[in-house]
């Protein structure tokens, strides 16, 4: 164990070197111990190093009888390096904390840490870490931090300033249950998230930006609340996104991010449809609805209800596709224009080959569906031929012209619908 330990702190220095990180004599990093780290913050000491190799295990936990569970030191350790664990649980850091561009190669532990006057994790760089249950007050940042194992935020605080993720790498497990974003902007904007990820039960109360997000992964946000803006724009999501219960006041995104990716409940569906009308995305609203309507019939067991939901998709795509509606029209011309041909044809004439039979059949069958005036049909086979064609085929001559009228009022509705908004 120890001999692996050595071997990833040599290739990381190794790696620092190649980076730039340590170039030159004036910038190699030094090794102290952790426990000197540890003495300073006992004495209330403000705790400075830059460029150094943490050395052994720092453990500032309560549980240490040396240690009152306060650290009173302000504490910068930046562009370093701990190499083994760094245990900071249940402390309360009553001064400013920076790890700003630090790597814990051991796992690095915050549970129920106090960070009173704002933490800055920004470029650093973790294998396994936990702020469960921490409270981070003020400005937070882990702006393009790299997170490479599992990343634990459960039930983690953020109060009184900003909370920013912008550009964070998340390659193991992001995990952000209960996470309690009371700060005036949550920013996760061009993170990504290579892991599953989950803000299931999270609160965000100010405004919350995940643009240009990536996620991976499975992303949940099941019962998360967003009492102010959240801005998903640019959004992409790779694998299912878990929506249902979510609670929010102004959602912006583009369906296109969400189609055949949601997995939600019919009250999100609803407010979803509902939150692009009020932002005047109608085509978004329309094809979300479309896609809740489809979810719908295939959650219906067999029945009327089911065999209406599938008339609603073919003749008017559930009131939002005036083009199925046309599509139908032409379907059931066609159908009964080749009734009418395999009967012998409209005319009857026996010099007409089939395909003039044909055209006839579905022309006549044309004239039935728009309900034309009987002046056409006179003019066209002859008064006596029409009423021979009128006595022969009144079932299906009924039946087509009741279509008819009823495919155009669906296509006057669905025009109306799509093409009117008020």
């Amino acid at each position: 164990m120890a001999e692996n330990k050595k071997l990833i702190l040599a290739l990381f220095v190794l790696f620092l070197i190649v980076s730039g990180k340590a170039t030159g004599e004036q910038d190699a990093m030094d090794v102290i111990q952790a426990d000197q780290i540890h003495a300073m913050i006992i004495k209330g000491v403000p705790v400075d190093f830059s460029n150094v190799i943490v050395e052994g295990k720092l453990d500032l936990s309560i549980q240490d009888r040396n240690n009152s569970g306060y650290a009173n030191s302000s504490i910068k350790i930046r562009d370093s390096l701990f190499s083994d664990v760094v245990d900071l649980n249940k402390v309360i850091f009553r001064n400013s904390v920076s790890f700003e561009g630090t790597s814990f190669l051991g796992p690095a532990n915050f549970l129920q840490t106090r960070f009173e006057k704002g933490a800055d994790f920004a470029e650093s760089r973790f294998n396994n870490v936990s702020f469960k249950d921490a409270q981070l007050f003020g400005s937070c940042e882990f702006r393009t931090a790299e997170f490479n194992g599992l990343a634990n935020f459960i039930k983690t605080s953020f109060s009184d300033g900003t909370a920013n993720f912008e550009g964070a790498r998340f390659y193991g497990p992001a995990q952000f249950w209960s996470a309690y974003f009371d700060v005036e902007g949550t920013n996760f904007g061009w993170s990504q998230f290579n892991g599953p990820s989950s803000f299931w039960n999270a609160y965000f109360i100010g405004e919350s930006s995940f643009i240009g997000a990536k996620f991976n992964q499975t992303a949940d946000f099941t019962l998360a609340q967003f009492d102010g803006p959240a801005d998903l724009i640019g959004s992409r999501f790779a694998k299912e996104l878990y929506f249902k219960d979510v609670k929010f006041s102004i959602l912006k995104v583009n369906w296109e991010s969400l189609k055949d990716k949601l997995v939600c409940d019919g009250p999100a569906y609803l407010s979803l449809i509902k939150n692009f009308k009020d932002q005047e995305q109608f085509e978004d609203a329309d094809n979300c609805y479309y896609q809740y309507r489809d979810w719908k019939r295939q959650d219906r067991s067999w029945g009327w209800a089911k065999v209406f939901d599938y008339l609603a998709l073919i003749s008017c795509g559930y009131g939002v596709r005036w083009q199925n509606t046309l599509l139908t029209g032409i379907g059931v011309m066609v159908l009964f224009g080749i009734y009418f041909s395999l009967k012998g044809g409209i005319l009857d004439s026996k010099e007409a080959g089939r395909l003039q039979k044909l055209k006839e059949a579905i022309f006549f069958s044309l004239t039935l569906l728009l309900s034309a005036p009987t002046d056409w049909y006179v003019n066209l086979f002859g008064n006596d031929k029409y009423k021979d064609i009128v006595t022969a085929n009144k079932y299906s001559i009924f039946l087509e012209r009741v279509i008819g009228w009823s495919l155009l009022i669906l296509l006057v509705n669905t025009l109306s619908r799509v093409m009117i908004r008020y």
